[in-house]
């Protein structure tokens, strides 16, 4: 089994189903190899029978398999410039000359990030290992990610482990194993006499830096100052309203809503939060009576560019603790799916805040009824039946998803990750957020950094 492409008719004038011969660009770390061992005979069989026109599958060849330099004559840093000025859609069509079908064929090889190929300018598109077209042009070769681990849940084990370290009876037991079927005991999260407590359900309105001197018996002083030596913080919790100070405070929150919830920020520092508009991403996880029709397609995760769910992939093979995978096409098993929300020629700010008005506006049963219409135009012919075979689908709207920085020109040299998450007084800064970048690598390094601002006050 490998990745599949499914051409649909409505973009590429037939329904069609085949073997993708190019190198898997999203999700990489699921599934190896991310080269197909039979590359070359996937890419007889596209060629032959791709729904696209000689010259698109031509483009696409040369693309992938050609080491040419479209910017001959310039130097490492002028490349770099250049393609930074461009999105990596623009250089497809004008710099590599291929047809703009070509774009759309690509389009969604980058769908978990939330963002189609016209929010990436052409030089961040070559930190994509396996987008093609950029293999010839000299450019400074990206670090490659270390492996990691991915769990049944997702980064959810990460949050477990975490508590279950601050909180050990929280959790039961003591390894990454045993720690995947354990159930939190969210009674003992905030306990009256320990000494760290977990507040579920409570929400942050305002954090300011303040003086102690300045606290009253009956309430908070209001008047504030950077040079203070506490924190006040004010939060919900059941209706009602809670003020609590600290020598410290870190906020790891959304960034672009630190500046409603600390006011006292200087202008130019809220002005470099608002940038974080982040993307809407839509994960739907349908439960499957079976993957038979999968196994008999070949294809365990399936890129459909421009369909209504752009990723299709079959749950990985994970064991681990007690949690088993299915171990036969005849088991039950879990897949997801991804919809990208879109507005070609739109800012990325734009486009991230209508995606959101329609995913929050569209109904549980059009997701329900797209998800198997489509099911059934890729993988009927291999016997798929949606009314038998999808046993119910979980929606998951994450209208504020994945960090994405407005691309925007900076009138700074200082990244606006940077210019956001400077500390303020004692209120520091953390959040993948911070960092412009979304992966739990990063938001670990901005928790760290964060602690130690913290620690040299």
């Amino acid at each position: 089994m490998g990745q599949g492409v499914f051409f649909d008719k409505e973009t590429f004038g037939r329904d069609k189903l085949l073997p993708d011969p190019a190198p898997w660009t999203d999700f990489v770390a699921l599934y190896e190899p991310t080269v197909p061992p039979d590359q070359l005979q996937r890419w007889k069989r596209f060629l032959g029978e791709a729904p696209l026109s000689n010259k698109a599958k031509d483009d696409l060849y040369r693309l992938y398999t050609d080491q040419r330099d479209y910017l001959p004559g310039l130097t490492v840093q002028e490349k770099i410039a250049k393609l930074e000025a461009m999105s990596y859609a623009d250089f497809v069509t004008r710099v590599a000359g291929c047809e703009p079908i070509v774009v759309t064929y690509l389009q969604d090889r980058v769908a978990g990030s939330g963002c189609r190929l016209d929010l990436y300018s052409a030089y961040r598109a070559s930190g994509f290992r396996h987008l093609p077209g950029l293999y010839g042009m000299g450019l400074p070769a990206y670090e490659e990610s270390e492996p990691y681990a991915h769990f049944p849940d997702g980064n959810a084990t990460i949050a477990r482990l975490l508590v279950r370290q601050l909180i050990p009876a929280a959790l039961p037991g003591d390894t990454l194993e045993d720690s995947i079927l354990a159930i939190v005991d969210y009674a003992g999260l905030d306990k009256q006499d320990a000494p760290i407590r977990i507040r579920l359900n409570s929400t942050v309105v305002q954090v300011k830096n303040v003086r102690s001197s300045l606290w009253k018996a009956e309430g908070f002083a209001e008047d504030h100052a950077t040079d203070g030596d506490e924190v006040a913080v004010t939060y919900s919790c059941g209706n009602k309203l809670y003020k609590v100070r600290a020598r410290h405070c870190i906020l790891a929150c959304w960034n672009y809503l630190i500046r409603y919830i600390c006011p006292d920020l200087p202008p130019e520092q809220k002005e470099a939060l608002s940038h974080n508009v982040k993307t809407p991403n839509l994960w739907v996880n349908v439960w499957l009576r079976n993957w038979r029709a999968f196994h008999r397609a070949q294809v365990n995760y399936i890129n459909a560019p421009n369909s209504y769910y752009t990723s299709l992939i079959l749950q990985g093979p994970i064991d681990i603790g007690g949690y088993r995978h299915a171990q036969s096409p005849d088991d039950p098993t879990v897949l997801t799916m991804l919809r990208v929300y879109a507005q070609p020629g739109q800012p990325a700010s734009v486009q991230h805040r209508l995606g959101r008005v329609d995913m929050y506006n569209t109904s549980y049963e059009t997701f329900r009824r797209e998800a198997h219409l489509q099911f059934d135009r890729m993988l009927g012919h291999y016997g798929f039946n949606s009314a038998k075979d999808i046993l119910g689908l979980t929606i998951n709207r994450w209208g504020h998803g994945y960090t994405y920085w407005d691309p925007t020109p900076n009138p700074s040299d200082v990244p606006y990750a940077v210019r956001g998450r400077q500390p303020f007084g004692r209120i520091s800064i953390a959040n993948t957020d911070a960092a412009g970048d979304d992966s739990s690598q990063m938001a670990m390094e901005q928790a760290y950094r964060a602690v130690h601002e913290v620690m040299l006050l």
